[in-house]
């Protein structure tokens, strides 16, 4: 997977579904996470793996607001459906980012402090 270092599945109730650890946060190690989770673009796919593809999308469209240097450090947690957890990471995640459903069952992209 290009400069990935790590991908795991874990299944621990505490622990992430799946932890992709790489270099840098970027719309070619987010499209990478979208093909090993959900599938190709053609693929046919559940409402968890839909709803995770349109997760990855809203966080690829936020990448160009915030410097190349915050996503060289940056963790960033997808919550899907029934709870799963999807972790990307890079450097030692200084700053911290959300993707989820807010109150209006819209996915939201939140900056955590």
């Amino acid at each position: 997977m290009g400069n990935t270092v790590e991908y795991q599945k874990k299944s621990s109730a505490h622990a992430p579904t799946v932890l992709l650890q790489v270099q840098e946060v970027n719309k070619r190690t987010l499209g990478k996470l979208i093909i090993k989770t959900v599938g190709h673009e053609g693929t046919e796919t559940d409402e968890k793996g839909t709803y995770l593809r349109r997760q990855i999308q809203v966080c690829i469209s936020y990448l160009e607001h915030y410097k190349p240097a915050v996503w060289r450090d940056a963790t960033v947690t997808f919550i899907g459906l029934q709870g799963h957890e999807y972790v990307v990471s890079s450097g030692r995640g200084r700053y911290r980012f959300m993707v989820h459903l807010d109150a209006r069952d819209e996915i939201t992209f939140s900056k955590m402090k």
